[in-house]
């Protein structure tokens, strides 16, 4: 009834039905991207005992899974600032980072929730975000900052304050 012509004709038609209608994005859906790495952040003002706004800014050195098969370098370069940071505790900081993967991809995460604790001299911080450009796009991320004081203690109760922190950082990117 439809002759060959017909035939190829139907044929061709499931096939372009089952392909895709634009490429696979950067990250599949449902994609875990874990980021681990030494972390160093600088504080302007220095942190005292008195809360005040303080800027942050924080270099990551990350080594990157769920990326291929073999872990991807990374580097992370966040800022923010903190409404009312102490040497007790950093609060509701607001940051951007910008993840550079050695592969040539790009993560923007802006962070809108963090909660940090302090005990025993470490400061345990979390952010709570979103991907909202590259590679993770749409996606969330979470990421959890474990930190020392990179100047003894009293630090703190000299004029210019604490001025930076180190340690290590996990960066969790679900994608969306």
């Amino acid at each position: 009834m439809f002759g060959v012509c017909g035939a190829v004709v139907a044929v061709c038609s499931l096939v372009l039905a089952g392909a895709p209608a634009a490429p696979a994005p950067a990250a599949e859906l449902g994609k875990k991207i874990v980021c681990e790495g030494a972390e160093n952040t600088r504080y302007s003002p220095g942190l005292t005992l008195l809360p005040k706004r303080v800027s942050l800014k924080a270099v990551s050195d990350y080594s990157c899974h769920g990326l291929g098969t073999t872990p991807v370098p990374a580097a992370g370069h966040s800022v923010g600032d903190s409404p009312g940071a102490s040497c007790l505790t950093v609060n509701s900081p607001r940051v951007r980072e910008r993840v550079r993967y050695a592969d040539g991809r790009k993560s923007l995460i802006v962070y809108g929730e963090s909660t940090a604790v302090r005990v025993a001299g470490l400061t345990v911080v979390t952010l709570t975000g979103r991907v909202t450009e590259g590679l993770g796009a749409g996606g969330t991320a979470h990421r959890t900052v474990r930190m020392l004081p990179a100047e003894p203690p009293t630090a703190c109760l000299t004029p210019t304050g604490l001025g930076g922190v180190t340690g290590v950082g996990t960066l969790r990117i679900l994608t969306g």
